[in-house]
């Protein structure tokens, strides 16, 4: 693996409940920020309906420029069996809108799927146990990693593991 300290990755699980990480190329996290997101009116039953921040995201995404970041890795879900229409056009959109932030940025980025890096760590669905992993490859983040309701920031920092490993090994 490359020994630059310099040079780092995003792992980003664009959902809702998700989260942006940012790791050096070692695998060491160096932050992680809960997907920033601001509300749009209120649902039919009273709760607010709420999207991802676009301009918090760039902002937070800005602020890391400083650092060199090779790459942006994003999660790439597709609609599941049963998902409603509503939810999955708000998770399409806030996929869209990070791209469109990367892009803008002139970070490059990949898709991935949860196939592919959640089969590398040989989890399953369930997401307490990406929040085991990430307790253990980072115990000095283990506070971010805390709850269940953090399952994004732990899958976020995994998917950016994944990308230094996979695409940047030695």
């Amino acid at each position: 693996m490359i020994k630059n300290m310099d040079m780092y990755v995003l792992g980003i699980d664009p959902g809702l409940d998700g989260a942006i990480a940012l790791l050096d190329l070692d695998g060491e996290l160096h932050d992680v920020i809960d997907m920033p997101l601001h509300t749009t009116g209120k649902r039919a039953n009273g709760n607010p309906k709420r999207q991802v921040d676009d301009a918090k995201v760039r902002d937070i995404l800005f602020n890391w420029m400083n650092d060199d970041i090779l790459l942006g890795a994003i999660e790439r879900v597709q609609s599941a069996p049963g998902g409603g229409a509503t939810s999955m056009f708000t998770f399409g959109e806030g996929f869209g809108l990070v791209k469109g932030v990367m892009r803008g940025l002139n970070i490059p980025y990949e898709q991935i799927t949860p196939a592919k890096w959640k089969t590398h760590y040989q989890l399953g669905r369930d997401k307490g146990t990406s929040l085991d992993v990430a307790r253990q490859m980072w115990p000095h983040f283990s506070d971010s990693f805390k709850f269940k309701k953090n399952d994004g920031r732990a899958e976020a920092a995994l998917i950016g593991l994944y990308a230094a490993t996979e695409f940047y090994q030695s």
